[in-house]
């Protein structure tokens, strides 16, 4: 089967050069500029993140860590946001949980959908459920606002996820639809693959239950 990873992207760098011509006004033609500090840290945090999982790579994810602490410390949202990235990858769900408070609560923060999304994740693996939904809720409203459709599919099927795991199995499938009509209009087979899939389930749960009852 496909693995469907739904981890936002994310922008390692943003640069840009320009070449002088002749004829032309070359004012400003200089090579690239330095990449801030903070930046520097930031990239070479992510690679270690993409690379640490378990066993004999575990100790990339502490490097990584240091290097997002770095980051925090030079005032930058990315670091606190990327901090709780690391923490989920190693189970430290409070940790996880602190670091998103201070991004969220940070002044320079511009990825809310994301720090919404991962709030969300936290609280569902510590089981709160309630506050997961909002906070998915939350992620499907700065979505929309951002005309983002991945995401807004992305957060439909955590929705759903959520309510199926409720029992509320109707709700579910009412949010995998929308999701997956979003999914075959982007023409994305793995998100597609996830909302049939996760539609089925729901579906079976919905006739174990009535045989229950």
């Amino acid at each position: 089967k496909d693995h469907v990873n739904e981890l936002p992207t994310v922008t390692l760098a943003v640069d840009s050069l320009t070449f002088p011509v002749a004829g032309k006004d070359t004012k400003g033609a200089a090579g690239s500029p330095a990449v801030p500090a903070w930046q520097r840290w930031n990239d070479y945090g992510i690679g270690l993140l993409r690379k640490g999982s378990k066993g004999s790579r575990k100790g990339e994810l502490r490097q990584a860590e240091d290097a997002f602490s770095r980051v925090e410390r030079l005032d930058r949202a990315d670091g606190p946001l990327n901090l709780a990235r690391v923490y989920l990858k190693e189970g430290r769900l409070e940790d996880a949980r602190k670091a998103l408070i201070r991004a969220s609560a940070h002044k320079g923060l511009e990825q809310s959908w994301t720090v919404s999304w991962f709030t969300g994740i936290v609280n569902k693996q510590n089981g709160n459920l309630d506050k997961a939904i909002e906070n998915f809720q939350q992620a499907l409203t700065i979505a929309r606002k951002m005309g983002a459709e991945d995401k807004i599919a992305i957060s439909l099927n955590n929705i759903g996820e959520v309510y199926s795991s409720l029992g509320q199995y109707d709700k579910a499938i009412e949010n995998y639809q929308q999701a997956l009509t979003i999914a075959r209009k982007l023409g994305s087979e793995n998100m597609v693959s996830k909302s049939l899939m996760n539609i089925e389930k729901a579906k079976k749960n919905i006739i174990l239950k009535e045989a229950k009852e």
